[in-house]
């Protein structure tokens, strides 16, 4: 049994209930606020007008209900790892709830990926699986933010000046053995239009249909045109314009978006728009010339 699955099997593990001690204590202090606000606002009118009745009753009902309602809270989350770690064993996938390193071979990753324009590097990441297909390393995960972002100027941009990123989006992170240059394939955005000055120039294609949906941003121009070839192309419009790719070194990185609509689901079960990313990944690799990228199976190692 891995030291994972130690950690969270509350059946073999002595400590489990010691791990639910902090979510007891927020769940009893948030209630015994919500306790004491009420009784402040509409006490008088069942006759607890003193302090010490305030106190007594917060101390009777609500750190106790909030310590129940706290436990099962965590309970909830802590059965919610086990699942993913079990899962994990079966398909040959290593599970981390909250991940501490994310490059595709872990740390032998993180420098490229800093090196990303489409990465939510300060968002909350969650629920990330990692497996290695023969000299590959696959990294997916779940990213959060609800806050206002500024990247810093230079290579990482891709038009510049300040933007916002809201809700969520899962990430796939893989190793590309066939180095590429630096390149982003994105949806065409009102901002494309203007022709703001990036570090990527814009790549045209022959194809208007997909100049209209779809923007490439590379370094190496020849380079972009090898790789996206017409089958590519025809894929890519086929495709829902939900997906960002990147190439960074040696590595690919392919964001999906989630709509406000899909975030819950997507907390309660994110394997499924993981599943949607490593389909569209292993499609985009298989149209892309074999010479220049390395076919891989990802859809089969889901289970």
């Amino acid at each position: 049994m891995s030291d994972q699955e130690q950690q969270y099997q509350w059946a073999l593990t002595k400590g489990f209930h010691k791990k639910l001690i902090p979510a007891m204590i927020i769940g009893a202090v948030v209630v015994s606020v919500l306790i004491i606000g009420c009784v402040a606002q509409y006490g008088h009118l069942i006759g607890l007008t003193s302090f010490r009745s305030m106190l007594i009753l917060d101390l009777a009902v609500g750190l106790p209900v909030g310590a129940y309602f706290g436990y099962l809270a965590g309970l909830g989350a802590m059965k919610k790892r086990l699942e993913w770690v079990k899962w994990g064993e079966a398909h040959g996938w290593e599970y981390q709830a909250k991940p501490k390193q994310i490059g595709a071979g872990l740390s032998a990753g993180e420098e490229a990926l800093r090196k990303s324009s489409i990465f939510w590097h300060h968002a909350r990441k969650h629920d990330l699986i990692h497996r290695r297909i023969g000299d590959q390393g696959i990294s997916l995960l779940r990213a959060t933010n609800f806050t206002k972002r500024t990247p810093g100027s230079g290579q990482n941009d891709l038009v510049g000046g300040t933007r916002k990123q809201s809700g969520g989006c899962c990430f796939l992170v893989m190793d590309n053995p066939i180095s590429c240059p630096p390149m982003n394939i994105h949806s065409r955005k009102f901002m494309d239009r203007l022709h703001l000055p990036t570090s990527r120039p814009v790549i045209s294609f022959e194809v208007d249909d997909f100049n209209e949906k779809w923007t490439v941003h590379a370094s190496d121009a020849k380079a972009a045109y090898a790789r996206i070839s017409q089958k590519v192309i025809d894929f890519l419009l086929s495709s829902s314009d939900k997906y960002l790719i990147e190439f960074v070194d040696d590595m690919l990185i392919v964001q999906y978006g989630i709509s406000q609509t899909e975030e819950f689901l997507s907390i309660r079960n994110p394997r499924q728009f993981y599943m949607s990313l490593m389909t569209f990944t292993e499609e985009f690799i298989d149209n892309v010339p074999e010479d220049l990228m390395k076919s891989i199976h990802l859809v089969d190692k889901m289970g």
